[in-house]
């Protein structure tokens, strides 16, 4: 319907690490060949459902009110086939509301979970740009560990109109009409074992297993970022440069990222 939308799938995923085929480096050092998790080897098939709510809006971009959208993959067993039997899934939450003339609140929960036996490459992750943005994707280079059988993140950004940009002193803002984006945000993992550079997880095999996280997995982060509107419909809507700092107990060096949507969402 013009408001909501399901869709019913089959999947066959085949994964397996590949080895570098060639020692020619384009940054210098193999310092992200070092730290990088090699995924694990699986064949298996699963069924996936998707339905997703969203306001009707023109052009393919949300501008205001609530999108919701939920993700279940159930892959292996007996039925499907596979090398493994595991579950993943997903919901996440966005909340756009005006608050005066070209601002708006924008506001964003997202949970996920991992059960039964799932692969490295499908444990949530909460560092990166579609996670915490001051933390570096599943804690490389670090002794953090950020994945584990479940996450929940939680965003508020506030974007202000162009013309509060426009009268900077710099000229590369004024010029380019960016819209400034303060934000903040929070999140966690469960069944991470802290130190072991994310290549440890406490699995969930039944639902006794699963537990709340504890205060010291929490993490959060403050930062801004420089929003250019593109609004090039069902293709790209928007670019934004952000610098984001960690937080509480886990400060550090700020990190950039510049996300890019075609539909206004994260």
């Amino acid at each position: 319907s013009e408001e909501r939308q399901i869709w019913l799938g089959w999947v066959r995923a085949q994964q397996e690490p590949l080895r570098p085929v060639t020692d020619v480096r384009l940054f210098g050092s193999d310092r992200w060949m070092r730290v990088n998790e090699p995924a694990e080897r699986i064949r298996v098939n699963g069924m996936r459902v998707r339905a997703r709510r969203a306001p009707p809006y023109a052009g393919e971009t949300a501008a205001r009110g609530l999108v919701a959208e939920t993700q279940v993959t159930v892959n292996g067993g007996k039925l499907l086939g596979g090398s493994r039997e595991f579950t993943q899934a997903q919901s996440d939450l966005w909340y756009a509301r005006p608050v005066k003339r070209g601002d708006i609140l924008h506001l964003r929960v997202s949970g996920s979970l991992a059960v039964g036996r799932p692969p490295r490459q499908a444990w949530p992750d909460l560092g990166g740009d579609a996670g915490l943005r001051a933390f570096p994707p599943r804690g490389f280079g670090t002794a953090d560990t950020l994945v584990g059988y479940g996450r929940l993140l939680t965003r508020v950004e506030f974007r202000s109109r162009t013309a509060q940009v426009k009268r900077s002193r710099l000229p590369v803002l004024r010029n380019l009409g960016f819209r400034l984006v303060p934000f903040a945000e929070a999140g966690t993992v469960w069944g991470r074992t802290p130190g072991a550079g994310g290549s440890r997880v406490q699995p969930v095999r039944e639902w006794k297993d699963l537990h709340l996280p504890r205060r010291s997995d929490v993490r959060w982060d403050l930062g801004f970022g420089l929003r250019q509107e593109i609004n090039y419909a069902g293709i790209l809507s928007y670019a934004q440069l952000d610098f984001a700092w960690p937080m509480g107990a886990h400060t550090g060096p700020p990190r950039i990222t510049v996300p890019f949507s075609k539909d206004g969402m994260d």
